[in-house]
């Protein structure tokens, strides 16, 4: 085992570990079959990129480690993450946040069994209950009415659904969300310990958060038990690459050792697995002032547009300081529209709803950038001048979520997963028929992933009314068989 006190923040023990390997004379009869890039090099443009990355897309060779038993630099690597992040244990994972959802959902519960989840969970959460055949009680995220947006779950809603399923063996909470709002995962904490509760919290957008005094504190320093989080999402890391922390041992961290061997790649990413590292290194060296020219830029955004443009467009915030929320106060451009025309000039966005366009920001986010979206605002300013004399805007976002109570847990199984296989069980209708219905699919606007309708929930005529605004926006929809939202599954009577 490796000791711990040797290590220094500066250290990135799989990138040197992958740099010394590179740098060895060497024959590789082994995979991948690219031969360490090699095969690129008849193409001068694959060879200039795929070329230069395959020279360090490493298998498990002797010095490189093993992410599934590691004893050495993957190890090191992650006992560094945990004390950067201050986690007691923590785990690299190479199939994003949702493989650790499932590793952490499974290691909590069993079939059968029952977690209180908040019930704008990422799709993978429910997979995870799917998978397993455990259930949930659903508990409705707080609204946010200034933003016309969901919410963080609170701590007594969370207190009244324990009080109600005592049985449940842990609590499921994503924060923050999509939009940057965080919920109190102190008081949770506390709502849940005292109850004899793990909490386990998807804190997939919040890899940054406790980093710099203008962020929230990070779950794990508000007493989470398991934490999972999406380096790659606001830190400098790859596609893919993510973190599992352990805050204590109310989940047994050999369940999730486990879980993850069998649901992570065999195979894992040493690219991923190294910007995971590099990650870490930048940001338990540099600290605060690694998020210090974002923030400046992004700070001077709004006013920059309320002076150049009129009010026409405008930013709201949230907690996360780094989740601008773009809009046109006009109303007269939705947020899918504005994120279409933003598109059509080369500024690419993280996602859009009726209202807002979500600006994803990071560490590497550049003043440059920032100034850019502002001139191409100003632009359109000019270009496409508000046809009201007042300007005004809608902000309305929260689709109604399914029609469950406190009062009735749900129970999945692997079969809701597949129901799509399954045509002899379900039929399709008009969604403008749909209310009243039960659900035989799961409708899941992507992104942010978050489903507004799971197999066997009673469709509600607000949420199929909701289903319609998104076919009207042109939102792209994971989970259906009708992609366009003409028509939806549901169930067939007995």
């Amino acid at each position: 085992m490796t000791d711990k006190r040797t290590l220094q923040p500066g250290d990135a023990p799989v990138v040197a570990a992958l740099a010394a390997h590179r740098s060895r004379r060497r024959a590789g009869f082994h995979v991948p079959g690219h031969k360490a890039g090699a095969a690129y090099g008849s193409d001068p443009d694959a060879a200039s990129w795929l070329g230069a990355a395959g020279a360090y897309d490493a298998t498990e060779l002797p010095g490189l480690d093993d992410l599934h038993a590691p004893t050495g630099a993957i190890e090191q690597a992650q006992a560094l993450a945990a004390q950067c992040f201050g986690a007691r244990r923590t785990y690299f994972l190479v199939g994003g946040s949702t493989v650790g959802n499932l590793a952490a959902i499974h290691a909590a519960a069993g079939p059968g069994e029952l977690l209180v989840m908040q019930r704008d969970a990422h799709k993978s959460a429910i997979h995870a209950l799917m998978l397993l055949g455990a259930g949930a009680v659903f508990v409705l995220p707080e609204a946010d009415e200034e933003l016309g947006l969901y919410g963080g779950v609170s701590a007594a809603a969370i207190a009244r659904a324990l009080d109600e399923h005592p049985e449940a063996k842990a609590v499921f909470v994503t924060s923050p969300n999509y939009y940057g709002i965080a919920a109190d995962i102190g008081a949770i904490a506390e709502t849940a310990h005292a109850r004899g509760k793990a909490l386990i919290v998807d804190e997939a957008h919040g890899a940054h958060f406790g980093r710099h005094p203008r962020f929230p504190k990070s779950a794990l320093q508000q007493g989470a038990d398991v934490v999972i989080q999406s380096t790659h999402k606001m830190l400098p890391a790859l596609t893919m690459s993510a973190m599992l922390h352990v805050g204590s041992d109310r989940i047994p961290h050999e369940r999730i050792e486990a879980y993850l061997r069998m649901l992570q790649s065999s195979s894992p990413s040493y690219l991923i697995l190294a910007s995971l590292d590099w990650a870490r290194r930048e940001l338990h060296t540099r600290g605060e002032e690694l998020f210090a020219e974002a923030l400046h830029a992004i700070d001077g955004l709004g006013e920059a547009l309320r002076a150049t443009t009129g009010g026409r467009f405008g930013v709201k915030t949230t907690a996360d300081p780094l989740k601008p929320l773009l809009y046109d106060g006009a109303g007269e451009w939705t947020g899918y529209e504005l994120a279409e025309r933003l598109a059509e000039v080369g500024i690419y966005t993280e996602m859009a709803n009726e209202s807002y366009v979500v600006l994803a920001c990071s560490a590497a986010t550049s003043t440059e950038e920032i100034g850019r979206l502002l001139s191409t605002l100003q632009e359109f300013a000019s270009r496409f001048p508000a046809k009201k004399k007042e300007i005004q805007q809608n902000f309305s976002n929260m689709y109604a979520l399914g029609a469950l109570s406190l009062s009735a847990p749900v129970y999945f199984k692997a079969e809701d997963a597949i129901s799509a296989a399954r045509p002899d069980e379900r039929r399709f209708i008009p969604w403008e028929e749909a209310a009243g219905e039960t659900c035989a699919e799961m409708v899941i606007p992507y992104p942010p992933g978050i489903p507004i309708l799971l197999p066997g929930e009673k469709i509600t005529r607000e949420v199929a009314s909701a289903a319609l605004r998104l076919r009207e926006q042109g939102a792209s929809v994971q989970g259906v068989r009708d992609r366009s939202l003409r028509m939806i599954g549901v169930r067939k009577e007995p």
